[in-house]
């Protein structure tokens, strides 16, 4: 996805605020994928729930890297 995502912002000449939410989206997976506790069903709600801040992240780098282009 990660991944994706670059090249999808390399393709369509996106600024850096688009890249930053990228990384920033990164982090976030790494941090749940490191802090996840299959057996305990409350902390998979929680990051299950927090997918939310991804949508967010990459939403408004979307919008503010596409505001900045020339």
């Amino acid at each position: 996805m990660i991944t994706n995502l670059g090249i999808a912002g390399y393709v369509t000449d996106q600024t850096w605020p688009f890249f930053l939410a990228v990384a920033a989206t990164s982090c976030h997976l790494g941090w749940q994928i490191s802090t996840l506790q299959l057996n305990n069903r409350q902390d998979c709600w929680n990051k299950f729930t927090s997918n939310q801040w991804i949508g967010a992240l990459i939403f408004s780098g979307l919008v503010i890297g596409t505001l900045l282009k020339e």
